[in-house]
């Protein structure tokens, strides 16, 4: 063997003849998956730091004040998105009090590509828990988001805003059980349900509105409201039960969270005390379904253990 080759080896040929033990190799490299994954995180995490140490945020700020350029608004608040994913950055604009009120601000927009950017970076904030209280600080002092959120459930035709904002509140409640009893109110959960009832004519899955409606019932009087809008909640039921016994209905472990947070909700909602009988109706159909949807799930489960 050569000492004067200026690459590396190649593996062994029974290795390259065996794509079983090689699955994290790309194409025919001997680069792996996981290596090419760590080293862009690293790059965009310098690229992260060196924006906030150049004052990006600062400039960005200026710029959601000024432009009228929806696609400017979008491409800076994106880029903001994207050091949020970083918890040093995440903290240094969690920390600028005027750029997170401008971004609440922007969860007014019609426009629905800047709106979703806005959902990403309030979402890297509230997520991150050395964060999460300078924005549930900043949701004190702006009212104005959480009126618009549900403004945008009562009213997005748009099922990516829809999607979006489900899973920011669904975020929200998990960390906060103060904004649980908030979104318990009667027109807050007509809201919610309304978006649910949109993502169905738009051929969307469930699975974050059930999610959300989980996180609601761990507040107990949230419960007695549910069960009053039992009527329209049934038919979002059955349908969801449906669709589960779809082939690849279930793909991934976060499907199956979303899966079990609906039976949970149904679970908790049918034995609930002032639950009326003669309410529930559960048709041949829909009970075949289930008990596939139920079989379906339990061999998902295992796959995974």
């Amino acid at each position: 063997m050569s000492f004067n080759s200026d690459r590396n080896p190649s593996p062994p040929p029974e290795l390259l003849g065996n794509e079983a033990l090689l699955p994290d190799r790309i194409g025919d490299s001997v680069y792996s998956k996981q290596w090419l994954y760590k080293t862009l995180m690293k790059i965009l995490q310098e690229v992260a730091e060196f924006l906030d140490a150049s004052m990006a945020p600062a400039i960005f700020l200026d710029v959601i004040d000024k432009t009228r350029s929806p696609r400017l608004v979008e491409i800076v608040v994106g880029i903001l998105g994207n050091m949020s994913s970083f918890d040093s950055t995440c903290q240094s604009i969690s920390s600028n009090n005027s750029l997170i009120f401008s971004i609440l601000s922007l969860s007014g927009t019609s426009d629905t590509p800047a709106l979703l950017q806005v959902f990403r970076v309030i979402l890297c904030g509230v997520s991150n828990e050395n964060t999460q209280n300078m924005w549930f600080e900043a949701f004190e002092g702006s009212p104005i988001f959480m009126e618009n959120m549900k403004f945008i459930f009562e009213n997005s035709l748009s099922s990516t805003v829809i999607k979006g904002a489900f899973q920011l509140l669904y975020s929200i409640l998990n960390e906060n059980a103060k904004y649980c009893k908030m979104w318990g109110q009667p027109s807050h959960i007509k809201a919610i349900i309304e978006a649910g009832k949109q993502s169905l004519k738009l051929h969307e899955n469930l699975d974050n509105f059930f999610c959300v409606l989980n996180a609601l019932c761990q507040y107990t009087p949230n419960i007695e409201i549910l069960v009053h809008n039992w009527v329209e909640l049934s038919l979002l039921f059955d349908l969801y039960f449906l669709s589960l016994d779809e082939e690849d209905a279930l793909p991934d472990r976060l499907r199956i969270t979303a899966v079990f947070s609906c039976f949970d909700t149904y679970n908790t909602l049918l034995n609930y005390e002032n639950m009326q009988c003669e309410q529930v109706v559960i048709g041949k159909k829909i009970f075949r379904k289930f008990q596939n949807a139920c079989c379906n799930l339990v061999c998902q489960v295992f796959d995974f253990i």
